[in-house]
């Protein structure tokens, strides 16, 4: 596993950090005002109330309506169910919206959130694959894309933390600390890397226990040995 993720981790950290011209990653929105339940389920979101969310974004849903506000109704209740941490649901939602509409305009933006989902079901490897994909899409320096940017460089940094490849997530996270200063992720990013240092700290100690213990085991052995020796004379001397 962790010779796959540093193949991956080479092929993202090779992606030009330098500023690109091209678009960012907009997003539309549909008139939600032509559709009742889809305009409140996204307004119950907005408030944390994602279970409400997501019966009214049902209702949208199903309301036979056109598919932009299928899709949208899609988006949003995948969102809902990954703030309420129904992981399996959310990437099935977020799968079934890739099929019914691969040209909708939220797929790019979901490929964030499904690489979160991904990462949380422990499918760290294929959370990567996804975004790095999204980072890929994001072409411009505005102050919107460096944070979204920066925040998929933070879940791939977590995905490697989790999957225990220490040195190549501190690289990640190093990216973050070096170069997007104001990011929302920095703080958090740093955490990781003091993290990852204590890890090495307590890596080199337990290594250091281990040999302790192997070398108290192999002088108890050598003890121990030398007292059935012992005592093996002893027998033999007493009895003669």
């Amino acid at each position: 596993m962790k010779q796959g993720m540093t193949i991956i981790l080479i092929m993202m950290t090779c992606a030009s950090l330098a500023a690109q011209s091209g678009s960012g990653m907009g997003a539309g929105t549909i008139a939600q005002g032509n559709f009742p339940s889809l305009e409140r389920g996204i307004n119950l979101y907005a408030e944390g109330k994602w279970r409400d969310a997501i019966n009214e974004l049902r209702r949208a849903q199903n309301a036979r309506a056109d598919r932009d506000t299928m899709a949208e109704s899609i988006f949003w209740i995948s969102l809902a169910e990954l703030s309420l941490g129904d992981y399996e649901s959310a990437l099935r939602d977020m799968e079934y919206l890739e099929i019914m509409d691969s040209s909708n305009q939220r797929i790019t933006e979901m490929k964030y959130h499904k690489g979160r989902a991904l990462f949380y079901l422990g499918r760290h490897s294929d959370a990567i694959v996804i975004l790095k994909a999204y980072t890929d899409a994001i072409l411009s320096e505005s102050t919107q894309d460096r944070a979204r940017r920066t925040a998929a460089y933070y879940w791939i940094g977590e995905c490697l933390y989790a999957a225990e490849v220490y040195d190549d997530a501190e690289k990640i996270f190093n990216i973050i600390i070096q170069n997007y200063p104001e990011s929302v992720k920095f703080e958090a990013a740093s955490y990781r890397v003091e993290l990852i240092a204590q890890k090495r700290i307590e890596a080199g100690l337990q290594k250091q226990i281990d040999l302790n213990k192997e070398d108290y085991r192999r002088k108890l052995q050598d003890a121990e040995t030398r007292i059935q020796i012992l005592e093996g004379q002893l027998r033999n001397v007493r009895s003669e």
